[in-house]
């Protein structure tokens, strides 16, 4: 037994359409994504909707642009103008937390 809705996502058709076809073969179903299918009528369903189940197989693999899937690094060195060496430098970054309507007292 399979579900409507998962017959109309595996066949890639909707639900209107399935319950239009298995009405003009005899077949009564309600109009419900939870409604249940007999094996049968999966069937018959994965027989006249292949050639749509087909083509969503082949639009998942396709993708629309470019996708990028190298990480890019970029590294900032410094640049020396003398032959010593340049001091560190420490940032403190201060972060407001935005549920407080005060800052704290010290």
């Amino acid at each position: 037994m399979i579900r409507l809705g998962q017959a109309s996502r595996k066949l890639n058709v909707g639900h209107n359409t399935i319950l239009d076809f298995l009405a003009k073969k005899g077949f009564a179903v309600e109009n419900n994504p939870n409604a249940k299918l007999s094996p049968e009528q999966y069937a018959m369903l994965a027989k006249e909707y292949a050639s749509s189940a087909s083509e969503k197989i082949e639009a998942s693999g396709l993708t629309i642009g470019t996708k990028h899937n190298e990480n890019l690094t970029i590294q900032n060195e410094p640049v020396r103008t003398s032959g010593r060496p340049r001091k560190k430098r420490t940032f403190r970054l201060k972060i407001s937390d935005p549920k407080r309507s005060r800052p704290r007292k010290r």
